[in-house]
């Protein structure tokens, strides 16, 4: 019976895209007020400027910080929905 409660959790957690498999939690997208860890890995990091709304990205390649560059409004939506929560 236990067993199949877990298997209808998971059906249902991964009907709203979410999946965790061997204790890993595989999500497509996520917002949050505040995130709170111990290490983080990132291929490309987005930022906010404060003073103008603007939306940033750099990245590491070949061991080197790549100048920030601006995202382009199309492929900015997930940063839009923060950006109103504030």
């Amino acid at each position: 019976m236990g067993f199949i409660i877990l298997i209808k959790v998971k059906e249902a957690l991964a009907s709203l895209g979410f999946f965790i498999e061997n204790g890993i939690a595989q999500i497509k997208e996520l917002i949050a007020e505040k995130i709170f860890t111990d290490e983080i890995t990132a291929k490309r990091i987005r930022m906010i400027d404060q003073a103008t709304g603007e939306i940033y990205c750099t990245w590491i390649e070949q061991g080197e910080e790549v100048e920030p560059v601006e995202v382009r409004p199309q492929q900015a939506a997930l940063f839009e929905a923060l950006k109103t929560r504030r």
